[in-house]
């Protein structure tokens, strides 16, 4: 059965000065997990950088229960955030002072109050064949510069995300659980997430959330910087 998203919103949105952001339509500040370098958080939103400048890109919005499938080839670039949305509402926003272009719905979710975000951009080549034109007028998408494509989808507390009782006592004193430990070790000896996961027989969504909070804890800037800090304070040993 081929999956679906629970609803979509399609449209447009004015570039100006190479950028726009995405913001939550409460004003409420947002706190985000694996923002690309060349964006920037801002109070209640994130403001994405990119090449289009005083144009209209092409942006289409999905709302999964679940996480969606990839369609990896569609897209020259990926983001994957981790963002804590309790509103459900966010818009996108030109940056011109002039209000939301597109305002969005996550809709309702029982499941958790924080969302997994992928973006997909596709930059249109500098010099349009006639094939690469046909393409994407026969999608119904017009000749921008760019194209992106946000997908949202609920963190569910799974059976495999709600630690043990071991695991909320060494939350409130700031020490790792003993799954955050095997990571650390995992990542110390060079493993990818996806190994780490068939050895731990988690999801590969579960290590991403466990490495983010292993940094939250650690005020580390990154993984190596993440290990250093662990080893200095004996969570792990090279041994």
């Amino acid at each position: 059965m081929q999956l679906v998203p629970l609803r979509v919103q399609e449209g447009e949105v004015w570039v100006t000065s190479g950028r726009f952001d995405l913001r939550d339509n409460q004003d409420v500040s947002l706190s985000f997990v694996g923002v690309p370098p060349a964006w920037a958080e801002i109070d209640n939103g994130l403001q994405i950088h990119c090449k289009a400048v005083d144009l209209q890109i092409a942006v289409r919005l999905e709302a999964w229960m679940d996480e969606p499938p990839g369609h990896e080839e569609q897209w020259d670039e990926r983001s994957e955030l981790l963002i804590d949305w309790t509103s459900g509402w966010v818009w996108l926003d030109a940056c011109d002072g002039t209000g939301p272009e597109l305002e969005f719905f996550l809709g309702p979710s029982a499941l958790s109050t924080a969302y997994r975000l992928r973006v997909s951009r596709q930059v249109r080549p500098g010099s349009d064949g006639a094939t690469k034109k046909a393409s994407w007028h026969a999608q119904g998408i017009s000749l921008h510069q760019e194209r992106y494509l946000f997908q949202f989808w609920p963190v569910p507390l799974a059976p495999e995300m709600v630690e043990d009782s071991e695991a909320s006592e060494t939350e409130l004193e700031g020490l790792p659980s003993s799954r955050e430990e095997a990571i650390l070790t995992f990542i110390a000896r060079g493993d990818s997430d996806r190994e780490i996961a068939r050895q731990l027989q988690i999801s590969l969504r579960t290590v991403k959330t466990s490495i983010a909070s292993i940094q939250q804890k650690l005020e580390a800037s990154d993984r190596t910087a993440a290990i250093v800090h662990a080893l200095r304070r004996g969570w792990i040993s090279m041994e």
